[in-house]
């Protein structure tokens, strides 16, 4: 048990994973951005915006603890986000 007290840091915060969310999820925000003009949703792509937001936010939890609501907050939001987009996809009857 005290060794896993002394991993769960580790576990709940890793810089280095965040920082490779944050630029899988620019990369992906960058090919949404080329294509925008063609998608008649946008809410997977605000969706994108805010997840990536919050992993910045997680990114910069060091500076303040306050991010860490603040991050949580934006991916909430995103999760929110997809789930509109998966429900708007339903509503029109077209499916997945």
């Amino acid at each position: 048990m005290p060794i896993l007290i002394a991993v769960a840091p580790s576990l709940i915060y890793n810089p280095f994973l965040e920082a490779v969310s944050v630029t899988i999820l620019t990369i992906v925000l960058a090919h949404l951005a080329m294509i925008r003009k063609h998608i008649q949703n946008p809410y997977s792509f605000y969706g994108f915006v805010f997840l990536t937001l919050s992993h910045v936010l997680f990114l910069a939890l060091p500076l303040n603890i306050l991010l860490y609501f603040a991050a949580q907050f934006f991916q909430l939001m995103a999760l929110l986000l997809f789930l509109t987009a998966v429900l708007s996809v339903f509503g029109d009857g077209k499916g997945l």
